[in-house]
């Protein structure tokens, strides 16, 4: 189910961006796309080493939480200090 969200939200956001009438001002409004498809991104991920059981348990607080929580690849990303000011 998240990856086919996520999908959803990558076709989305390539039929923005594609989009001839696409400005800058549009940054704004982009944003909440990416932040649809990171979520779901990240659901996927959480619920890839999960069983059925344990992913139907989770309370709302708990699905919201893994849904916001970066993942770790494996990967080593760090956040750029930009974003910790």
């Amino acid at each position: 189910m998240c990856l086919v969200d996520a999908r959803t939200a990558v076709d989305g956001l390539l039929k923005e961006l594609n989009d001839p009438a696409l400005d800058e001002g549009d940054a704004g409004a982009l944003a909440s796309d990416y932040e649809y498809l990171l979520y779901n991104i990240a659901l996927s991920w959480h619920a890839g080493w999960m069983t059925s059981e344990e992913s139907r348990q989770l309370s709302p607080a708990e699905y919201r939480k893994l849904a916001n929580q970066i993942p770790n690849f494996g990967l080593e990303f760090t956040l750029s200090n930009d974003i910790m000011k």
